[in-house]
């Protein structure tokens, strides 16, 4: 909900079993971090997020908190446009570099970008010259005309594992109120 930059995110997982309710809350800012909140239901409590656990993963998914942010797309610098391939599209790969504005774990981003649909493809994040993680977008659907990864995996490139974050639904310019993205909100059951 919300406009980028200043939006309000709620993530809750219906599976595996092991994780099935917990729920994210993020309220994004433009030029801050996120505010960032993990609901448990096993022992019926929230915490926040710190922001020196950012680089943390999440539930024990290759994700870590801040790869669920939304990117405040001002604290980067863009360069590096050059013609490329993926998953067998014609692409433009867009190196981000990050400011130093915001702490981050991440230097810069490599971006595939489908000069067709225009829209991300796959994003490699980098830290002391190598690449940490891979972010593929995966089985995208046109959704309301704004093509949607219905598939996202996000691969651990150190310790070789990977994690597939699939969406069965999704649905844009709803009508949500403030209240859906509240803390007591993240305990209600959907």
């Amino acid at each position: 909900m919300g406009a980028p930059g200043n939006s309000k995110v709620m993530l809750r997982f219906s599976s595996p079993a092991e994780i099935r309710g917990v729920a994210l809350l993020m309220w994004n800012h433009a030029g801050r971090p996120a505010d960032i909140w993990l609901y448990t239901p096993s022992i019926a409590r929230h915490r926040r997020i710190a922001q020196q656990d950012r680089s943390a993963k999440f539930a024990g998914t290759d994700f870590s908190f801040e790869d669920l942010e939304e990117d405040d797309l001002s604290q980067y610098d863009y360069s590096e446009i050059q013609d490329a391939q993926e998953a067998g599209e014609a692409c433009w790969r867009i190196t981000a570099k990050r400011k130093a504005v915001r702490r981050s774990q991440y230097d810069k981003n490599w971006i595939w970008i489908s000069k067709t649909r225009y829209t991300p493809l796959r994003m490699d994040k980098w830290r002391d010259n190598q690449v940490v993680r891979r972010v593929l977008m995966k089985k995208l659907e046109q959704r309301q005309t704004i093509w949607t990864p219905m598939l996202v995996e996000i691969a651990d490139m150190a310790e070789g594992s990977r994690t597939t974050l699939e969406l069965f639904s999704a649905q844009y310019d709803s009508r949500m109120s403030e209240s859906s993205f509240t803390l007591e909100a993240m305990k209600s059951a959907w």
